[in-house]
């Protein structure tokens, strides 16, 4: 979250319609699914990362104001998986963005209220293996850095 507490970090002193924000991250995400089968049974192991960013209001009742919330995916649903006997393994190496861009908005700032510019990048990484002779791995390296917040006509 971007902005002093209690006060928030934007508090217009008239009404605007119509803003868009721009959050500019750098990810890199270095992915490792596998699963294993061995004389029975099934194993499941998948990835997804996804930033999820608001203007949420910077007093109480500490809100996300209306029209300023989004939720990208940054890598979209990966899985592998097998059923006996077999394995299946995904490492891509790094996936790495440079900048990645999110835009949220329109959204419209009230006169006198303070808003916080806030987000976050969020991997998932989940496995599930039906008998005892499956199993399955899911993780993941990241480095993620937020470098710009912006809302031009804020």
């Amino acid at each position: 979250m971007v902005g002093p507490s209690p006060s928030g970090c934007y508090t217009p002193s008239t009404t605007h319609a119509g803003l868009f924000v721009t959050y500019t991250w750098q990810i890199t995400l270095t992915p490792y699914l596998a699963a294993n089968c061995s004389a029975d049974g099934a194993a499941r192991a998948k990835i997804n990362a996804t930033v999820a960013s608001n203007v949420h209001i910077g007093t109480i009742p500490w809100y996300v104001a209306p029209g300023a919330s989004a939720i990208t995916f940054t890598i979209p649903t990966h899985s592998v998986s097998c059923s006996s006997p077999g394995s299946a393994v995904w490492t891509p190496g790094p996936i790495v963005y440079g900048s990645f861009v999110q835009t949220l908005g329109p959204w419209t700032a009230i006169s006198g209220t303070s808003y916080d510019f806030y987000s976050s990048n969020w991997v998932n990484a989940t496995r599930s293996s039906s008998t005892t002779g499956a199993t399955a791995v899911s993780q993941d390296t990241t480095t993620a850095t937020l470098l710009l917040v912006n809302c031009a006509a804020c």
